[in-house]
């Protein structure tokens, strides 16, 4: 999975929470999520990019990153 396929969707009016659950799962935080809101409001591609592939670095979410 590219971390680009999950900011597309989130730009193009996915869900956030949706949209970080289809592709990574139940291993989400409620400030993982807050994260990627707060990035979304500013309408700032890099930093909703940033955002998710922080998100996929925790150890937890590594595995997804192939």
């Amino acid at each position: 999975m590219t971390i680009q396929i999950v900011v597309d969707e989130i730009l193009g009016g996915g869900k956030i929470e949706v949209t970080l659950a289809k592709y990574i799962g139940l291993s989400l935080t409620k400030k993982d999520v807050q994260i990627v809101k707060n990035a979304v409001k500013k309408k700032d591609e890099q930093q909703i990019y940033h955002a998710v592939q922080t998100i996929l670095q925790k150890p937890r979410n590594r595995k997804l990153l192939n």
